[in-house]
């Protein structure tokens, strides 16, 4: 290579934040009810049957923080009501942003 030549890596920094939240399923609607130690806690109208309740969390998580559902990965709690989730594409401080700006709002 010449010198004083630079060649552009392929260094993209990849934004990814993750949020403890704890899951109220059958409830009147789709809220995020608080955020306390460290812990989101959300209301959710869907039923804990057959994976209804996460496939409704990811799409509220979603429409709160306006990323696609392909953006959010339960990677632990598939089965319970604690679960951590992965969000790509946002900083913590912009999740944490998105969310407090939705605290209290419904569906």
């Amino acid at each position: 290579m010449p010198a004083g030549c630079f060649v552009w890596g392929s260094m993209v920094e990849e934004k990814t934040a993750t949020i403890m939240v704890r899951v109220q399923p059958n409830a009147r609607q789709n809220k995020i009810v608080r955020f306390a130690e460290g812990v989101w806690y959300i209301r959710i109208a869907a039923p804990a049957i057959e994976g209804k309740a996460n496939e409704t969390l990811v799409k509220f998580l979603g429409d709160a923080l306006n990323v696609s559902k392909t953006s959010l990965s339960i990677k632990q709690g598939m089965r319970g009501r604690q679960k951590v989730i992965t969000v790509s594409g946002l900083t913590q401080e912009q999740v944490t942003e998105r969310m407090e700006s939705r605290m209290g709002a419904g569906n």
